[in-house]
């Protein structure tokens, strides 16, 4: 295997995995696609390089007709308890909020000449919700439609209430050809899930933690790697500096970068 890394001009970081042909049948994950990103607009969509890996990933996907896209808000639909916000209202914003991120990802994929059918499931009740009723996917459960996307693409929030509820998908989600993570997607498709308390940011007490959150594996999907998203040297430097030993290879994620295996 030989594994090449750089970091270019406007600010991707591309990490590209070249696998000989005789060894892609020893696990699933080394025919997965991941682009991970602390925002979708700067990560990929406003990066022309980025966006260029994506498409190319498609199109290894063969002559598909129409591109199946599964979107998942589950972590952006965790209720913030300090808020003054409603509960109603915080859902009602964030489901707004996700069909923009989702119709800005299925218009990316249109500009690119494919014909995108797409889903939104939520991973808390398993409930779908598919972007228009003119859409030729149907699905009927969250297992069919984990089982028959071509992309998938988790998105950012509460990381500790996705991780809730997304470990019991892990092995259906290794299967789905692209894994785009967003934020708390980018965290949860690492090895390391404790990652997401360094900056306080995300309130594990959403759900019933356990007794360490250090013993706690996310997805690894990247071989080993855990993920900080939204990082600024400034801000946070001393921060990972000090952490990062426990969580080695940690790879820093800034606004404008995304980590992409192909």
């Amino acid at each position: 295997m030989m594994m090449i890394c750089s970091r270019l001009l406007l600010g991707v970081l591309l990490l590209i995995m070249i696998v000989q042909s005789r060894s892609l049948k020893q696990t699933a994950l080394k025919n997965q696609h991941l682009f991970l990103v602390s925002s979708l607009q700067d990560g990929i969509i406003r990066q022309k390089h980025a966006q260029e890996k994506l498409k190319a990933s498609v199109c290894t996907l063969g002559s598909k007709e129409r591109i199946r896209l599964l979107y998942i808000p589950t972590a952006s639909y965790a209720i913030k308890r300090t808020s003054t916000v409603t509960k109603g209202l915080q859902r009602q914003r964030a489901r707004r909020d996700g069909k923009a991120k989702r119709d800005a990802m299925c218009q990316l994929l249109s500009d690119f000449s494919f014909s995108i059918d797409a889903v939104t499931l939520d991973f808390w009740d398993e409930s779908l919700k598919q972007a228009t009723s003119a859409s030729a996917w149907k699905c009927d459960s969250a297992v069919e439609a984990l089982d028959t996307a071509h992309i998938i693409l988790v998105d950012g929030g509460n990381t500790f209430w996705l991780w809730q509820n997304i470990e019991r998908f892990s092995n259906r989600i290794q299967r789905v050809p692209i894994y785009i993570g967003v934020s708390a997607g980018a965290i949860v498709a690492g090895r390391h899930i404790s990652v997401a308390l360094w900056k306080g940011w995300d309130d594990p007490d959403v759900i019933r933690p356990p007794r360490s959150w250090k013993s706690v594996r996310g997805l690894d999907l990247a071989k080993g790697a855990s993920f900080f998203p939204h990082h600024n040297e400034s801000q946070w430097g001393s921060l990972v500096a000090r952490e990062r030993f426990h969580h080695e290879p940690l790879v820093t994620l800034n606004e404008d970068e995304a980590f992409i295996i192909q």
